[in-house]
């Protein structure tokens, strides 16, 4: 039997312990298969000749939610070019082999290999990694190796030798990375320089990690990127510099942190930035913190230590459409606060201490208004009279 673009095998949610060598033999895996899909069992090795005669593939592979402790070193000795993804997620991987890619010379698809033990990777699996549109890892204990291929790629020391067209080749690859994913991992801090030659880089994701400091370096190359998660880390401050090169970022995500306050110039050149998020930390904010930010249209600093807002604190941020205030200690907000509002359509004051509602005559777009869990005792008779596209 032969299979082709048209064709899979689908075998997920079995109970399978085993696969036994040429497995396949009998069903000739040709250049583009579907699907192989052996997802959900109980596998914990795999045959080394599972994909042996195969150069060329073009479809997707799925060994995902099984219990694989590692994978054979041959496994895919002899693949050349690979255009589709390959899923080994949420199983108990604790390394890669170091030439699992030897014979690779282009990936195009997606490496998952997130949710699993990993305590390092080998350097050779960077080249190959950074062909992929995703880079999905769970490396849960040591980054250094990650760390130490981000920053030897093109000087790898002892670690390998290359040649110069080699070197040239992979500079090239390096440099059109757009996205990279390291969120659920256990990094605690990042070299200045991890993100050198990350030239083009889009989007990156530092979520849910340990990280309690940023280098103010470390964002330098990396002018192109548009959206940075460091959300779920340790950050207890973050240098003035750290932002300064990233004049094209849109989404700054700084949620769930440590952080009890932020340098006043610390977005002084995020321009562009349309939503920002610094809830769950321990923040209290100074009057110049939002000045540059006039493209904002997103702000949420809910759940933060805030008693008092300064009464030009949003005077410039005129695009603002959410603001999400919840979760603070304010008592009291000044009349103006709000004044340049006029494109607000949500607005979150609950969970404060406020005694009053403050002005909100300004605010013709506002469709939701939570002021609940205040203390607000009265209510001044048309308070509410200019907010006529408040939803009920």
């Amino acid at each position: 039997m032969i299979l082709d673009h048209n064709s899979s095998i689908v075998l997920d949610n079995n109970e399978l312990i085993a696969l036994p060598n040429s497995v396949f033999e009998s069903v000739k895996l040709t250049d583009k298969f579907a699907k192989l899909e052996i997802s959900s069992n109980s596998l914990s090795v795999l045959p080394d000749d599972l994909f042996s005669s195969i150069t060329n593939m073009m479809g997707d592979i799925k060994f995902d939610n099984n219990t694989l402790i590692k994978l054979p070193d041959s496994i895919f000795s002899k693949l050349i070019i690979f255009s589709g993804n390959m899923n080994f997620s949420h199983n108990r991987l604790t390394f890669l082999p170091n030439r699992i890619f030897s014979s690779l010379f282009w990936y195009l698809g997606e490496f998952d290999i997130q949710y699993n033990y990993l305590i390092r990777l080998p350097i050779e699996l960077f080249p190959v990694l950074i062909n992929m549109n995703m880079f999905n890892t769970e490396i849960i204990q040591d980054d250094s190796i990650l760390t130490q291929t981000l920053l030897n790629i093109l000087d790898p020391g002892g670690h390998q030798s290359f040649k110069h067209d080699e070197l040239v080749e992979l500079a090239s690859v390096i440099d059109s990375v757009v996205n990279i994913n390291l969120r659920n991992n256990n990094l605690t801090a990042l070299p200045g320089t991890i993100f050198k030659t990350a030239l083009l880089l889009n989007r990156l994701d530092l979520s849910h990690n340990y990280l309690n400091t940023l280098s103010e370096l470390v964002f330098n190359t990396t002018r192109h990127l548009q959206i940075l998660d460091l959300s779920y880390n340790s950050l207890k401050t973050v240098p003035s510099d750290v932002f300064r090169s990233l004049k094209k970022l849109l989404i700054l995500d700084l949620g769930h942190n440590d952080l009890t306050m932020l340098p006043t110039d610390i977005f002084g050149t995020l321009y562009d930035l349309v939503s920002l998020k610094c809830n769950d930390n321990r923040l209290v904010i100074n009057s110049l913190l939002f000045t540059f930010l006039s493209e904002l249209n997103i702000l949420d600093i809910s759940n933060n230590v805030i008693d008092r807002l300064p009464h030009d604190i949003f005077y410039r941020i005129v695009n603002l459409l959410i603001i999400n205030l919840s979760g603070n200690s304010l008592k009291s907000i000044p009349d103006n606060a709000f004044a340049n509002f006029s494109q607000l359509i949500e607005l979150n004051i609950s969970k404060n201490a406020l005694l009053n509602i403050p002005v909100l005559r300004t605010m013709a777009a506002l469709r939701v208004l939570d002021l609940s869990y205040n203390k607000i005792q009265n209510l001044t008779l048309g308070v509410f009279r200019e907010l006529i596209k408040l939803e009920f």
